[in-house]
């Protein structure tokens, strides 16, 4: 349940940030799919780094609803080994995801993205790349 002393500008913003932006992916997914990646990417950090926020709902330090926080620009609120950094625009995130480790381990619905020679993404399911023949 969120406090009073939790209702701050900057949570209030969050708030609206997250139920609005998780509404419009939901319309338009292809537009936003590097927003989707990374709240996926959020879940599991907070799964890993603060399994009580998911049980309970909301996060534990400001109190505000998951998954709509996910959505919203703000990084986790925790002041030490916070969760996740603020959300990024897609060519940050492409950078992002390119810099650390294998893409697979950033983005948490287990789907691999591969850049084609046009510069486009085209992802694949965990699944159909284990179902595919291989190359070697």
């Amino acid at each position: 349940m969120i406090k009073l002393n939790q209702i701050t500008p900057k949570n209030v913003k969050a708030f609206i940030e997250g139920y609005f932006r998780q509404a419009v992916i939901k319309l338009y997914y292809t537009f936003f799919s590097h927003v989707e990646e990374q709240v996926q990417w959020r879940i599991d950090q907070v799964a890993e780094k603060s399994p009580d926020c998911l049980i309970n709902g909301e996060c534990v330090i400001c109190g505000c609803k998951i998954p709509e926080l996910f959505y919203a620009d703000k990084p986790c609120s925790r002041k030490e080994n916070p969760c996740y950094p603020p959300l990024k625009g897609k060519l940050e995130w492409v950078q992002y995801k390119n810099q650390h480790a294998s893409t697979t381990e950033i983005i948490g619905d287990s789907r691999e993205v591969e850049t084609t020679s046009e510069g486009t993404e085209r992802h694949e399911s965990a699944e159909e790349h284990r179902n595919s023949p291989s190359t070697s």
